[in-house]
């Protein structure tokens, strides 16, 4: 089902034939054009800045008609000419407002105001289910008659030239994020947004890289990976690998120095619900201690294949921040740091084009910590 947004602005506030007829009552669009006309009677030039709503998995609303407001859909508008925002509720028909609202406005307002078709919240429900997310069993495990969480908007992400029109779902943590227009999920590339990163590519143009010393054996994460996992499966044959660790140098190598030092593979065992942890330098492989285990298990989830070594890891890095791993007095690539991989439960950003980065590299250096995805090599947050 559309919701002709566009064709609002063009037409008076009074009746209209373009929503009648909408077999699925309660849903976001059912009855906008009654609402959106009655903005208007206080606010002539009302344009529609978003719609929020809390539905079951059919994307209607399950509210009251005697409180709109309390469990109903809600309707921002804002007004130009008034510079003022004003909000109107609906439920099974009975509309309340519109409520003057006391917001701070910016210039990108023009920007964010909603205008063209895009579809209802039942086709949002739908269209996410389609992608694969079990919407029932969401239904079921989460309390209360309203799991989910809907926010029509459009994308306020300067990085778009185009501001995308998105309905952003929420439900036990997670967030999803369809294109309102294009009836997908959301693919910023269509928006002139590409997060695809080059990566061969980025450390070929690089200055710092082509500056950094040349290094003859950099002993990476994954040199004796294969050996600390025959050594698991042999010692511990049914804990999984949760984390990676060690204290890496600006060639993303650990400079190991004997036995118990390098980097540590860290196991968990379910039915146990025991750790072991494996360490392994230049061909040494052994058991080591068990404390300062840096897994938390209602966050992390074993680690998955693929991802990138840790010097792709380290050299993604200097691409962009060349200077990680210097010191004062003019020495460069001098300082060490740690590098963690982790696999999170639930994608640890919001960010609509990272919703299924999940494995992540973070290296600390000094008081500063990089976040790079683990799978491209893509650094996404300085902290």
């Amino acid at each position: 089902m559309l919701l002709l947004a566009a064709l609002l602005t063009l037409l008076p506030a009074g009746p209209s034939q373009a929503l009648e007829g909408i077999p699925l009552q309660n849903t976001a669009g059912t009855r906008l054009r009654e609402v959106w006309g009655k903005a208007r009677g206080k606010y002539p030039d009302a344009k529609l800045i978003s719609v929020t709503g809390a539905t079951g998995a059919d994307g209607r609303a399950r509210c009251s008609p005697t409180a709109p407001f309390q469990n109903g859909w809600r309707f921002t508008f804002y007004s130009p000419a008034t510079e003022e925002f004003a909000m109107m509720a609906e439920c099974g028909g009975e509309t309340a407002g519109p409520l003057r609202q006391l917001r701070t406005h910016g210039a990108e307002v023009g920007l964010l105001s909603i205008s063209g078709k895009f579809i209802d919240s039942d086709q949002a429900m739908r269209t996410l289910e389609r992608l694969g997310v079990k919407l029932a069993e969401i239904d079921a495990k989460t309390p209360g008659k309203r799991p989910f969480s809907l926010v029509l908007s459009r994308l306020d992400d300067e990085r778009f030239k185009e501001r995308p029109i998105v309905w952003k779902v929420s439900a036990g943590g997670e967030v999803w994020y369809i294109d309102a227009v294009h009836n997908e999920k959301l693919n910023p590339e269509r928006y002139g947004l590409d997060y695809s990163v080059q990566l061969a590519s980025a450390i070929a143009n690089s200055e710092t890289l082509a500056e950094r010393p040349k290094k003859g054996s950099v002993y990476t994460a994954k040199t004796d990976l294969e050996n600390a996992l025959a050594y698991a499966r042999k010692h511990f044959p049914e804990a999984g690998l949760m984390a990676i660790e060690g204290f890496v140098d600006a060639w993303g190598g650990s400079p190991c120095t004997g036995p118990g030092d390098g980097w540590a593979y860290y196991f968990f065992n379910a039915r146990r619900r025991s750790f072991e942890v494996v360490f392994a330098c230049n061909g040494f492989v052994g058991p080591g201690p068990t404390r300062n285990i840096p897994v938390d298990l209602t966050k992390h989830d074993p680690l998955p294949e693929p991802y990138v070594d840790s010097d792709a890891a380290v050299d993604g890095l200097l691409t962009t921040h060349g200077d990680a791993f210097n010191e004062s007095m003019g020495r460069r690539f001098t300082q060490k740091g740690t590098l963690l991989l982790r696999q999170y439960k639930l994608p640890p950003y919001n960010d609509p084009a990272l919703w299924k980065v999940k494995t992540l590299w973070e290296l600390s250096v000094g008081r500063t910590k990089f976040m790079m995805d683990a799978v491209s090599g893509r650094l996404l947050e300085v902290r």
